[in-house]
Order: C-alpha cells, then sequence, then structure tokens
C-alpha cells in the first residue's frame, strides 16, 4: 500500500502531465482484497477483475536479487490465492485476469482461455453466469 501510495503522490509531480491524469482518476485501498472484492455492491462491481499473485522464483538467480528478497519478506506467498481467484470470478461482471509465470500451472482449472508471452501467461476466467 505505502509503496503505491508513493507512486501516486509522484505521478501528480509538476511536468507528469498524463500520469496526474491516471492518478486523479485512480483510488487505492488497502486492505484484504478478498473482503474488498467481494463487499462491492452489485452497482459497483468491476467488469474485469486483474490478479497478480506472487510465485516462486524459478530460477537461483532471482532468489539473489535484494528487491525481490525484501518484497517478498513483506509481502509473504499468496497462500489465498484461490480464494481470491474464486471471489473475483463471483463478483466480476465479465471476467477474471490472473498472470502467472508462463511456465506455471494454471490458479485453478476453468480458464476460458490462456494468452502467453515470452516470460508470463494470463489465465481468463469468465465469470459466474448468474452474475453476469
Amino acid at each position: 500500500g505505502a509503496l503505491s501510495m508513493q507512486a501516486l503522490t509522484r505521478a501528480a509531480a509538476p511536468g507528469k502531465g498524463g500520469l496526474r491524469q491516471a492518478r486523479d482518476s485512480s483510488r487505492l485501498d488497502a486492505g484484504d482484497a478478498r473482503a474488498f472484492v467481494a463487499s462491492q455492491e452489485q452497482a459497483a462491481r468491476p467488469g474485469v477483475v486483474y490478479l497478480d499473485p506472487r510465485y516462486a522464483p524459478r530460477r537461483k538467480s532471482c532468489l539473489n536479487k535484494k528487491e525481490v528478497r525484501i518484497c517478498r519478506r513483506i509481502v509473504g506467498d499468496d497462500s489465498d490465492a484461490v480464494e481470491l481467484l474464486r471471489i473475483a470470478c463471483d463478483t466480476a461482471r465479465h471476467r477474471v485476469v490472473v498472470k502467472r509465470h508462463r511456465t506455471a500451472p494454471p490458479l485453478a482449472p476453468g480458464a476460458a482461455f490462456h494468452s502467453p508471452g515470452r516470460r508470463v501467461r494470463y489465465d481468463v476466467y469468465l465469470s459466474e453466469p448468474s452474475q453476469a
């Protein structure tokens, strides 16, 4: 939360033009994502939910990067990512997009499609039909 808030503050700095507009139209909510997503009222439900859960480093060299180690220590592992995906699929009006390492298994079965890239893959889950 603090790093995101710092980024939004920097985006408002003089000379940042387009970033200021993006910052002004953004909102930062800190807290448990599961509770936040589940608490969205019908009219405020997002069309798309994007999840970027932490995943284990694939190479030993990743473990040596100080920034990655610090971030992992602060954030921890996303042991609740599957639960968050379920809640997001129940809440999103259209779909949930999950960023994964390209060789990692899907977070859960049932992705409608996958969009692979060089390093990451995006798994797209459609929202529950009763919620659409």
